[in-house]
């Protein structure tokens, strides 16, 4: 249990890029899985954007339009939880 769980807050997290794999991120992420925000089932917002096409110019970070429908799918998801 992490700190968060052990004083009774809820979180939920979503990430830059799918660190699932990583050696260290990776384990994390995948004891507190069920408080990751998926996108429409994608594992980060990089690989949520770049399937839509919605990088920005440096093709790595999401646009403003990735941001903007990476908020509503998040505030969605958050009413839905809470």
């Amino acid at each position: 249990m992490c700190m968060l769980e052990q004083r009774g807050f809820k979180f939920y997290f979503l990430t830059m890029q799918d660190y699932q794999t990583h050696s260290v991120l990776g384990k994390v992420i995948e004891k507190h899985q069920l408080h990751m925000i998926k996108l429409d089932g994608h594992n980060s917002m990089y690989d949520y954007s770049a399937t839509n096409k919605l990088l920005d110019d440096d093709n790595f970070h999401p646009s403003l339009q990735a941001h903007e429908k990476i908020s509503k799918i998040v505030y969605e998801k958050l009413k839905e939880i809470l």
